[in-house]
């Protein structure tokens, strides 16, 4: 008889293994510290406007894949 089993959804990341919600918070704090550093060059008198253009894109991308594991997560 096989015993039933309850499965998390996780995903496997450099030999470890997160939970979609510590994936969400993670993204979340990634965001956020991508915002304060384009922030912080922004106010720079001679920006480095390649290095916040690179950033932007960057945290664009951690948003995406958010919005994409709310939209997952709120369907489960």
């Amino acid at each position: 008889m096989k015993k039933s089993r309850i499965h998390q959804r996780s995903l496997g990341l450099s030999d470890q293994e997160a939970t979609s919600l510590h994936m969400v918070n993670q993204l979340r704090t990634e965001i956020q510290s991508l915002d304060k550093r384009i922030a912080q060059l922004q106010q720079e008198t001679q920006p480095d406007l390649d290095m916040v253009k690179h950033l932007g894109g960057i945290m664009q991308n951690r948003q995406s894949v958010l919005n994409w594991m709310q939209l997952r997560n709120a369907q489960l």
